[in-house]
């Protein structure tokens, strides 16, 4: 869990997605299930940093969508360990 500009994010240990909701009412304002995340890195920019093991992804913190991906399997293959 991780929360900046009155947005929460989650992503389910034991599941695919990413879902964020209001700080302030707990509504839903977005989910993305397009991919595993393995790890919430940062905010930073109002841009959402996750690691989904084989890539690291850019999402806008308002809407979810894919601002940027940078692929690391072909060079690294899987990632593990936490985005620093």
């Amino acid at each position: 869990v991780i929360a900046d500009h009155g947005v929460i994010l989650y992503a389910p240990p034991d599941g695919n997605g990413l879902f964020a909701v209001d700080a302030f009412n707990g509504k839903k304002i977005w989910e993305n299930n397009d991919r595993r995340v393995q790890y919430i890195g940062c905010i930073a920019d109002k841009i959402v940093v996750i690691s989904t093991g084989t890539s690291i992804v850019g999402l806008d913190l308002q809407s979810g969508a894919q601002k940027w991906q940078a692929d690391l399997k072909d060079k690294f293959g899987i990632v593990s360990g936490r985005l620093v």
